[in-house]
């Protein structure tokens, strides 16, 4: 064979070869963009939890789940540094007007979602004593009949405090980060205190959970809590100090789920205020993000984003029209097992979009592109009943249930708010939606009425504004206002937008009350402690109760720099018989509510 016709035939071979891969790589094209899509992600027909077998089987669990491309949308929540130890100390709040008496008993609560559940907080009052927490010690003060004195104070153990109080039981639920002497990274603690001596509070046991985020309740003597946890093939850590256990939690008391990715895990658990050998835990691979409590269960929302994306095995995109769902798995009290799961479009935005009536729970979520939607599960949690598509291109902005009504409020320009019956839970039905400037961060019913108050902001052209306090009517088909009023035309903020146990609502006194920063008449960043009445069935600024200080008194030196700090902004109000107590960081001032509010008492550091 000539020199020519090899050359020729390796030419030949050649041209064939590219050939061959360009049409291989043309078909490839094709079908990267013309086989058919689906959505991403697994089919689950009914969710079961199972059982880790072993210590190994928990990290296999997360072997098998580590090249999955997918992780549930969270909200991570910061962790501070921590304080440890008990003190006693006499240098805050105090006042020589104390005169002897046992209080009235007859007080204001928490502002809670469900009646019945406590919520923890940064103050509390048992109707004599009131207990509260600033910025490293908590402090518990006697009042009688407007006069103030402290008793005692506590370190806190931790960072983000907050209390309850069952009888003579105080709990400090905090944050913790770093090696706190017990468990070695971030989490959240709860630190029981028997407080029969007011004056010498003594810390009963602590009880220590790895994690990035909590949510707490109470309830007849139980406090029921959830800790949210990254999952890195083995479960978290836990101290519980009555048993001396410190540790990662054992694997028969994990959990996890068939077919969800593996990436959080989340612990409910319960400390028993009475009885110490009924506390429980137990750790859910999977699942929890929000968590709302009724009587009976305990629920635990998440978000799967998976319906947003559509893959045909070689190309996966972001699908503008797609939905996220929103799954919900419920949880017994009395044993923490895992008692079922649903699954509904779009995404909830809190807690107060999930409400239990009759035996059926009740779910508002915004559905991407789609608008909204309210979705009725049944006792075995399928899906009985829904209303959809309500204010396309508008997302929720609040929700509030009650009996068969819900009313919800959506906002891109203006602020649709729609009443929902649910009196059917088979077939719900949505109002036209009554349309007003504004938008409402927040609604309470007036229980025994048809009223519901909504707190959030005015606005001008889709942008916000000051603040905005209003009335509405909801005994018609339609939501009907009675009237509005505004706090700082052109600016406000105020933390129970997005914190509702910061309202201090009390029917029987009449008053709905909360703190505020506005810019006032003159131009002046002013903060105060705003307070409505209502029972004359229109909405009327009643008091405004405010710790001013000086530039000078504000100005604090914090590890050798100078700041000015927030010590003197009202965060709370508590009432106790006639008197209205208000709390900042270093003063608590007391006010007859039978004269127009007026100050009684000072208490200082």
């Amino acid at each position: 064979m000539t020199e020519r016709v090899k050359k020729r035939k390796g030419l030949k071979i050649f041209l064939i070869i590219l050939l061959t891969l360009v049409l291989i790589g043309a078909l490839m094209l094709v079908l990267y963009y013309e086989l058919p899509y689906r959505a991403v992600g697994n089919d689950r027909e009914k969710l079961t939890a199972i059982p880790f077998a072993s210590a190994g089987d928990v990290k296999k669990v997360y072997d098998d789940f580590a090249g999955y491309n997918y992780s549930p949308t969270l909200d991570p929540h910061e962790i501070f540094s921590i304080f440890k130890g008990a003190t006693s100390s006499n240098d805050i709040w105090v006042s020589d007007e104390m005169a002897p008496g046992s209080g009235t008993g007859d007080h204001s609560v928490t502002n809670v979602q469900v009646e019945g559940i406590d919520e923890a907080d940064i103050v509390k009052t048992d109707g004599k004593y009131i207990y509260a927490a600033n910025d490293y010690k908590l402090y518990i003060l006697e009042t009688d009949n407007g006069a103030i004195g402290k008793l005692s104070s506590v370190r806190l153990p931790g960072d983000n405090a907050e209390l309850y109080v069952y009888g003579d039981v105080m709990v400090i639920t905090y944050t913790y980060s770093g090696n706190s002497g017990k468990t070695t990274s971030s989490g959240y603690g709860f630190s029981v205190y028997s407080i029969e001596n007011r004056e010498a509070p003594r810390l009963i046991r602590t009880v220590e959970h790895d994690g990035e985020y909590a949510e707490t309740r109470l309830k007849d003597g139980v406090i029921y809590y959830m800790v949210r946890a990254y999952f890195y093939g083995e479960l978290p850590e836990v101290y519980v100090s009555a048993t001396g256990y410190d540790g990662n939690i054992p694997y028969d008391k994990g959990f996890y789920f068939d077919g969800l990715p593996c990436f959080r895990s989340t612990v409910i658990g319960k400390i028993d205020l009475n009885d110490a050998t009924r506390d429980d835990f137990r750790c859910y691979v999977g699942v929890g993000e929000n968590m709302y409590m009724s009587d009976n269960y305990v629920y635990l929302t998440t978000t799967d984003t998976s319906g947003l994306y559509r893959t045909n095995g070689l190309r996966t995109y972001y699908d503008v029209n797609g939905t996220a769902t929103t799954r919900v798995a419920r949880f017994k009290l009395d044993d923490l097992t895992f008692v079922g799961a649903g699954e509904v479009k779009g995404n909830v935005k809190d807690r107060y979009s999930l409400d239990e009536y009759n035996g059926n729970l009740r779910i508002a979520t915004t559905v991407n592109n789609a608008g909204s939607a309210v979705y009725v599960l049944g006792s075995d949690m399928s899906l009985i009943g829904s209303v959809e598509n309500i204010a396309p291109g508008e997302s929720i902005y609040s929700v509030r249930f009650n009996g068969d009504t819900a009313t919800i409020v959506t906002f891109l320009q203006t602020d649709p708010v729609f009443k929902v019956d649910l009196s059917d839970p088979a077939s719900p039905k949505v109002s036209e939606g009554l349309k007003k400037d504004g938008v409402s961060y927040y609604l309470h019913y007036i229980e025994g009425t048809d009223y519901v108050i909504g707190l959030g902001r005015n606005t001008s052209g889709g942008a916000e504004l000051g603040l905005e306090v209003v009335l509405f009517d909801m005994s018609g088909g339609e939501a009907e206002i009675i009237n509005a009023v505004i706090i700082g035309s052109t600016y406000g903020y105020s933390e129970t937008l997005y914190d509702p146990r910061g309202i201090l609502y009390d029917k029987e006194n009449d008053m709905f009350g909360f703190s505020a920063t506005v810019y006032d008449s003159k131009g002046n960043l002013k903060q105060s402690y705003y307070i409505f009445g209502f029972n004359d069935g229109i909405l009327k600024l009643r008091a405004t109760i405010s710790h001013d200080a000086s530039l000078d008194d504000r100005y604090e030196i914090i590890d050798g720099d100078g700041y000015y700090t927030e010590n003197y902004a009202v965060k709370r109000a508590v009432r106790i018989g006639d008197y209205v107590y208000a709390l900042s960081n270093r003063v608590v001032t007391s006010h007859r509510i039978s004269a127009n509010f007026e100050q009684v008492s000072v208490a200082a550091e």
